[in-house]
């Protein structure tokens, strides 16, 4: 791990100064199946053509990123546990001692639990209660994340619980019971916007004053240690100030905007990027699916496609607040990711 940490600042450091970008984290789309129909997914419209990626090439892509600096891994899907090869995959990023996460439903968990302990970090989505997890994702969802939790718990494999907030995101269907979820399994909380992509493009999910309401309150819990999360508090502050602004949530701020001096430098597209399961190269999830953005790596190659990715328009937007911090030196994100980086259930 201390390696891999090494790794990463010096990259960061190469790209504060000089400019030089690597691809340090990569998000990457190991198939487009899921078994559930979550209402906010920013990766998905359907699933009429939903497939996994090869096994041969998603080794060959990982193998290609590392070469390029690539030092953490997070498996995404669709749902990566249906991947039928995901145990394979996790194998081989682990064997380049890179980080590695997974993002789940909690499908198929009993069935990989011999894997899934060689990982770095579980994310289990949940909305909240049962009725609002159910009614966002599908009747059964709620129960096969409590039973990823059970799983993680027993087998000491680290996790947290990660959550969208949307306009039917509230305190009593949702906050309190997370809140409750977090302590009783020890771990911790992460709160995120929904991106206007995917099953998302063209729907109102949240409005900025629900979402500024909901994080008010996530700063006032946090600030009497009332709730456990890796979001940080500097962060949930500025998350709060970027709301505020007459614009959707999403909306960015440009480069040449007189505006974008308050706010620490995009590195979306410079020091992270995501891989859909098509094969095709984006700088951000809100960027997702967008191909005046995006590169095929099938096309050009990994190489190629990551020097081909276009410098965005935009200095800084509400969705990657916490990577922008981190990656910008910000010593409390720092200070809060190394925490929960080391901290295992």
């Amino acid at each position: 791990m201390f390696s891999t940490l090494s790794n990463i600042t010096v990259s960061s450091l190469k790209y504060k100064f000089f400019g030089q970008r690597t691809p340090i984290v990569l998000s990457i789309g190991i198939t487009s199946r899921c078994n559930l129909q979550c209402s906010y997914c920013y990766s998905a419209k359907d699933n009429l053509s939903a497939k996994d990626v090869d096994l041969e090439h998603v080794t060959k892509t990982i193998e290609e990123f590392y070469a390029l600096g690539t030092r953490v891994v997070m498996l995404q899907g669709g749902e990566p546990l249906l991947h039928k090869d995901i145990a394979k995959i996790i194998d081989y990023v682990k064997s380049k001692n890179m980080y590695c996460s997974v993002t789940t439903n909690g499908v198929n968990f009993n069935k990989y639990i011999d894997s899934l302990k060689k990982v770095n970090q579980v994310q289990l989505s949940i909305d909240g209660n049962e009725e609002l997890t159910d009614r966002n994702r599908g009747r059964g969802a709620y129960k096969m994340i409590i039973n990823a939790a059970n799983v993680c718990q027993k087998n000491r494999i680290p996790f947290h619980f990660h959550t969208v907030i949307m306009n039917s995101t509230t305190v009593e269907n949702s906050l309190d019971h997370l809140i409750a979820l977090a302590d009783e399994y020890k771990t911790y909380l992460n709160f995120c916007t929904p991106n206007p992509t995917g099953s998302a493009e063209g729907k109102t999910l949240a409005d900025n004053k629900h979402i500024q309401n909901f994080y008010e309150i996530i700063l006032e819990r946090k600030k009497n240690n009332a709730i456990y999360t890796n979001n940080s508090y500097h962060g949930i502050k500025s998350m709060i100030e970027w709301i505020k602004r007459p614009v959707p949530y999403y909306e960015y701020v440009a480069v040449k905007d007189p505006e974008a001096k308050r706010y620490p430098r995009c590195i979306m597209g410079d020091l992270v990027c995501w891989l859909d399961s098509d094969g095709m190269l984006h700088p951000c999830a809100v960027k997702y699916g967008q191909d005046d953005f995006s590169c095929s790596t099938k096309e050009h190659g990994v190489k190629e496609a990551w020097k081909s990715l276009k410098v965005l328009p935009c200095y800084f937007c509400g969705n990657s607040l916490e990577f922008n911090n981190l990656f910008n030196f910000k010593l409390e994100s720092v200070v809060n990711s190394l925490k929960f980086i080391f901290k295992r259930n």
